[in-house]
């Protein structure tokens, strides 16, 4: 009789409960969340009636296992009778082994994956090659912690590889790969060959990369090796590596690392390989990258996978039409990894992209959201193994989503949860903990539950607690392993030795064959110097893993350099898996057997070799250094330091220090200065400053390498004149990254005095200082190429004076390569440059001395536009600067379809509303519930997931998943530098903008102020250069008036009495600025200390006197209108009394001049950051007998920059009406414009506070 077949086991649930799951969870409108208990409840009770019949009992055990409601105690029996009936069924031996897995029985798990890849080998249905997939990763988790059967396991998977029937390729390469890493364990390279060129893989490839300059942008860019059919010997990387020579791989295995070889960057790589049909027909390509990608079949583009947009899989299989021959498979990956992995293999077609799931595109047929149980089940675990984890929560979002979710599908939702890329650590977290949470109600059992919230405990920090955790899950699964290693690596993070040597024991008892514990046992007798039992223990290692240097490592310290020397060769030929590179440990361990023989050419070709691999070559430059020295060879080691100094001496410092200790050759040796002499010339000029302290000297020089590195030296000497400055002087902190030359006090009487260091001490202090002693410091800095401008080079700002200390000597200089012809960025009064040629290098040179402290003005601009400083810059523009940041926000904004659907169900659906007023609900939505963050470029989709993040940054994504297009904008402020030279200037534009593209209509909406209505443009940002964040880096210029006014209106009714009391009625309409800083102010202030702190706050320095009675606030949460505050109060004697008359003063003030004009001249140009725009309405009701007298006249004022003041009063029927309009506009105020806006200041002041008398009876 013919064993049933899968395909039957879904049938039946496809007929019995997903028949129920249609009527309940499919009715509403397509929505795939199903219930499960009423599909479970008929599944129960047909297996009930039907006990014997596996067309009953296998549905409902499955259903037990993955529908919703499923009951976990129920599973096991449920399985097993299901088992007994159907033994030859497919999906319940993988259900078997998975729930054996939950609940802590890895033997009977491993078998029963096993026993599932085994049938599914002999079912052709393309749904048991998935079970197969599913399988073969379980038994890949479980490594070799199963006590027993590891061994039988493996060998029935090699029968199954041998006649793998109906697997499909995606089943192929799994088993394939399992197989092949377990040959490379046992050494069987010849087994590792058989597996590679059977799974389709290729033996050679040619790699040319990384191309540059950028990381990412270069995916958009077409190079050269996309074009050439057969590509040339060299390319120009365009980035500071130059031209490299098109590398051949040849090595065993898949995957192939694509960066090895010096360089050290991501950038864009591009593998080229060969691949030959017999037939004409399909064939499926494994592609594995976890970068973006794009495939290249014989010229033509194929197939574009862009990570940096979408979430795409690590592991995709594309179906392609090859004809019989040869054809060039070429693939493009673009990275920000050094060394980036890609496998590529060519299979005949298999079912990996059939079964009517996938189109002609080859689109992922896990993407679509299964119905049956199981099979949603196997798609989410498929899509984990292939590295999509997004779409596998995607497919488990309606299990995670309720409580009545089996333990099963909630725990494989806590697994995607645990490496969800678009959402932040802590909610990750989060997320995990609340799952398992659930499962643990749902089930009891699960021991895996207390290793992942260990690893959550352990990550917080928690050690202790993590700890607790398991030792809790080790006494109800004491014969879980993982669980003990677990725990020993936690006991050794707390130095518990006892604790440690216990568990590690233990794990060696329940799994004798296992790996990880014999590793861990031989490193903790290496720590203890137990060489006995590292020798046997080391035997055992490899005994479980042929790669491991256990035995390499224990014929070095024997100094048995023969069996050192054949065991190293034995490794390199086993770690050579793709000819990249055959382990920089190999090479290592050839170095020092060379090192123990005393074989100088030996060590020469180890090096030689280390260097030819290593990305970072200066370690391998080292140890051709230490060698050429040992050999006597002095000439030669200098000129290998040399040459690996001009290459990149800037990351280098090691080589600094050993050119400056053996050749005293420190580049920056010729620009040192001697202390003493600069003190003691100091002293004899007599030059005296009136400061507590004063820098005798500020002395720095640049050194610039051709890669755009440098090497920084800065040697300052400050005297003390007061105890002041010995207050200031007496701790010294060492910069971060600096290399400490000098620290020393030079005491007046001539002594020289080194500083105390205290262990534990962050500072170090300089002892016995007193005023007249000086401290002297010098240090050397490394700084890497500019992230910014990688193909160029930019100090940073020397000032040569400070508005709080005084410079004696205040000296720069910048050596630059020459022909890089640096731009100087000169501000103030800095030195003149000068500049000079020495050798291969250009110098640049400032000077300035007796530099006083300048004084300071209040309300100035920033003092980086007056204060005398200089930057060079080469191969620093404006365009370098956007592509950086685009180089930044390349995979930024990564599409989530969870963020996706946020945005749909925000802004509504294309069409249903104009672009604008869909724009206008993201805004509102994103200012509501973004907690606003400054961190520009982190990730978009982890910023919506967390609800906070850089609120534009959100903005701009949401509005693109919306269907809205936008750009990011980079804008400067009134405050910014208005000067835009050749030079880029990063700090310059620091606020960020969305421009919202509606037709020909371009709008920019700053994204910032919770309470800022949706288009407005605040006042410091109206008219301000801007820069669109696009490949051509746009100029623009952003609109000089806000949609949004900020007129604040002030409307008093005053009623005056008889005898000089009064009360005021107070209508303010805030709009714009005013309102902004208003609702902002209000919402931080209770609700029960409102009133109070309003009258005492504000209204009391209105009038004097002043006592609020009432105050309603209206639209303070709606920031798309006015805000109104509408108050009284009443003052117990307005004015003052002056013979027969009340004089009364101004009411509600403006008072400019305290705020724009508090000095008399200025030097440096006053920026007005806050401007002015008032109209105030005063209606005064005087009582019966009071009569006001002469009224002063009208007067009207204009001045600098659009600023008025208009001021008219007069008579009303029961008293008067005085008007009053003020606009100061946000501005720059040079200094020959002060006078004559101080004036106006002043003069608007004194005709506001002319006095009215009113006449008493």
């Amino acid at each position: 009789m013919k064993p049933r077949s899968l395909p039957g086991a879904l049938v039946l649930i496809a007929t019995s409960a997903v028949a129920v799951l249609a009527t309940t969870a499919l009715g509403c409108g397509g929505d795939p969340t199903p219930s499960g208990n009423e599909a479970l409840d008929h599944l129960r009770m047909r297996a009930h009636k039907l006990p014997n019949d596996p067309e009953a009992v296998v549905p409902w055990a499955l259903g037990e296992m993955f529908l919703v409601g499923g009951d976990a105690k129920r599973t096991k029996g449920a399985l097993e009778r299901a088992s007994e009936l159907d033994p030859k069924n497919v999906a319940v031996a993988y259900a078997r082994g998975l729930e054996r897995n939950l609940h802590g029985d890895p033997d009977v798990a491993l078998a029963s994956y096993v026993e599932a890849v085994r049938l599914a080998s002999l079912d052709a249905h393309p749904v048991a090659s998935r079970v197969a997939e599913a399988a073969l990763a379980g038994v890949e988790r479980l490594g070799d912690h199963p006590p027993g059967g590891v061994d039988a396991a493996y060998g029935v998977l090699r029968q199954v590889w041998d006649a793998p029937g109906a697997l499909d390729v995606a089943a192929r390469h799994t088993l394939g790969m399992l197989l092949m890493d377990r040959a490379l364990r046992d050494g069987d390279l010849a087994r590792v060959d058989a597996i590679t060129v059977a799974l389709g893989c290729a033996k050679e490839r040619q790699v040319i990369g990384p191309f540059g300059p950028r990381a990412l942008l270069g995916f958009d860019d077409a190079y050269p090796p996309e074009a050439d059919a057969a590509w040339a010997e060299t390319y120009d990387l365009r980035t500071i590596a130059g031209t490299r020579p098109v590398r051949t791989l040849a090595g065993r295995g898949c995957a192939a690392h694509l960066g090895a070889g010096p360089g050290g960057m991501g950038g864009t790589f591009y593998s080229a390989e060969t691949h030959s049909v017999a037939t004409a027909g399909r064939y499926d390509l494994r592609l594995e990258t976890p970068n973006a990608a794009k495939l290249f079949v014989d010229g033509r583009l194929v197939k574009v996978l862009d990570r940096r947009r979408e979430p795409t899989p690590r592991v995709s299989y594309i179906p392609l039409e090859l004809t019989a021959g040869a054809h060039r498979i070429v693939v493009k990956v673009t990275t920000r990894h050094p060394n980036p992995v890609l496998l590529v293999a060519l299979g005949p077609s298999g079912s990996a992209t059939r079964a009517g799931a996938a189109t002609s595109e080859g689109e992922e047929p896990f993407r679509r959201v299964p119905t049956d149980p199981l099979h949603g089940y196997l798609e989410a675990r498929i899509a984990v193994n292939r590295g999509d984890t997004v779409g596998a929560r995607e497919l488990l979002q309606a299990h995670a989503a309720t409580k009545e979710a089996s333990a099963t599908m909630l725990m494989l939702a806590a697994e995607v949860a645990y490496y969800d890329p678009t959402v932040g650590d802590e909610g990750r977290r989060d997320e995990v903990r609340r799952l398992v949470g659930v499962a643990e109600r749902r089930d009891k059992s699960l021991w895996y539950s207390a290793v992942l919230l260990a690893q959550l405990d352990s990550a917080d920090g928690h050690a202790v607690k993590a700890i607790e955790r398991l030792e809790g899950a080790a006494k109800k699964w004491p014969r879980q392993v993982e669980l003990w290693t677990f725990l020993a690596s936690l006991y050794q993070s707390r130095n518990w030795e006892s604790q440690t040597d216990q568990a590690i024991a233990i794990a060696r008892k329940l799994s004798p064959a296992a790996l990880g514990p014999v590793v861990h046992a031989r490193a903790r007798a290496v720590a203890r110097k137990n060489y006995a039992l590292v020798e046997s223990l080391s035997e055992e290692v490899m005994k479980r893993d042929a790669r491991q240097e256990a035995r390499l490592d224990l014929l070095l310290r024997a100094r048995n350099w023969s069996a050192a020397e054949t065991e190293a060769k034995r490794l390199s030929a086993l770690n050579d898996l793709d000819g990249s590179d055959a382990d920089e440990g190999t090479y290592e361990g050839a170095l020092r057997i060379a090192r123990g023989r005393g074989d100088v050419d030996g060590m020469r070709k180890a090096v030689d070799a280390l260097a030819a691999e290593q990305r970072d070559v200066f370690d391998a430059a080292r140890d051709k250094v230490d060698l050429a020295l040992a050999a006597g060879e002095k000439d030669q080691a200098h000129k290998t330091l040399e040459a690996a100094l001009a290459r990149s001496a800037g990351r280098a410092p090691e080589l600094y220090r050993v050119g400056s200790a053996v050749f005293h050759d420190h580049p920056l040796d010729a620009y040192r200065l001697d202390g003493a002499t600069v003190i003691r010339d100091f002293v004899k000029s007599g030059r005296a400053y009136d400061q507590p302290k004063i820098m005798v000297l500020d002395y720095t020089v640049i050194r610039v390498f051709e890669d755009g590195s440098s090497a920084e030296l800065t040697h300052n000497i400050w005297r003390a004149q007061s105890d002041e400055g010995v207050n200031d002087l007496g701790e010294y902190s060492v910069r971060d990254g600096a290399e400490l030359y000098t620290l020393r006090t030079h005491k007046a009487d001539g002594r020289v005095l080194e500083p105390d260091v205290i262990r534990g001490k962050e500072t170090l202090s300089l002892p016995d200082l007193q005023p007249g002693d000086f401290v002297e410091a010098e240090y050397v800095r490394y700084l890497p190429p500019s992230a910014l401008f990688p193909k160029g080079y930019q100090t940073w700002r020397f000032f040569f004076e400070s508005p709080e200390e005084a410079f004696d000597r205040s000296e720069f200089t910048v050596v630059v390569p020459k022909g890089t012809d640096p731009v100087v960025d000169a501000r103030g009064n800095a030195p003149k440059t000068e500049r000079s040629v020495k050798g291969d290098t250009e110098v640049l040179h400032w000077l300035a001395r007796e530099s006083r402290p300048i004084t300071p003005e209040p309300g100035s601009v920033s003092g980086k536009e007056f204060i005398a400083s200089v930057q060079a810059s080469h191969a620093a523009s404006w365009q370098d600067l956007v592509d950086a940041y685009r180089d930044a926000l390349a995979d930024a904004d990564q599409a989530d379809p969870r963020a996706a659907r946020l945005a749909m169900r925000i802004a509504g659906p294309e069409g249903e509303a104009p672009r604008m007023d869909r724009a206008k609900r993201l805004y509102d939505w994103v200012v509501d519930n973004i907690e606003q963050e400054n961190d520009v470029y982190g990730s978009a989709a982890a910023m919506v997931n967390a609800k906070s993040g850089h609120r534009a940054r959100v903005f701009h994504y949401l509005a693109g998943l919306a269907g809205i297009p936008s750009d990011l904008l980079v804008a400067k402020t009134l405050a910014s530098d208005p000067s835009q030279g050749e030079v880029a200037d990063a700090g310059e534009y620091g606020q960020v903008l969305v421009e919202i593209v509606d037709g020909d209509v371009r709008r920019p909406i700053a994204v910032a102020d919770r309470t800022m209505p949706f288009g407005y443009i605040p006042p410091m940002l109206r008219g301000q250069s801007a820069l669109r964040i696009t490949a051509n880096a746009e100029a623009l210029r952003l609109p000089a008036e806000s949609a949004v006014s900020d007129l604040r209106r002030i409307a008093v009714q005053a009623t005056v009495a008889l005898h000089g009391s009064a009360t005021f009625d107070v209508t303010e309409t805030h709009r714009g600025a005013t309102a902004i800083r208003w609702r902002n102010d209000l919402e931080q202030i209770a609700e029960a200390t409102l009133r109070p702190r309003f009258g005492e706050a504000y209204v009391a320095r209105l009038v004097p006197g002043a006592e609020l009675q009432d105050l309603d606030i209206q639209e303070l949460r709606n920031r798309d209108v006015p805000l109104v505050l509408h108050y009284t109060f009443s003052v117990p004697e307005l004015g003052r009394v002056d013979g027969n008359a009340r004089v009364l003063g101004a009411v509600f003030p403006t008072m400019l001049a305290p705020i724009y004009a508090s000095l008399a001249t200025r030097k440096y140009t006053a920026l007005v950051g806050l401007g002015q725009s008032l109209d105030v309405e005063l209606r005064f009701h005087l009582a019966k007998g009071l009569q006001v007298s002469a009224l002063p006249e009208r007067a009207h004022l204009t001045s600098v920059g659009g600023s008025a003041f208009d001021y008219g009063v007069q008579r009303t029927e029961d008293g008067f009406l005085i008007r009053r309009q003020v606009s100061v506009p946000e501005m720059r105020v040079a200094p020959e414009a002060y006078p004559e806006f101080a004036a106006f200041c002043r003069e608007a002041d004194r005709l506001e506070d002319r006095e009215i008398r009113v006449l008493t009876p």
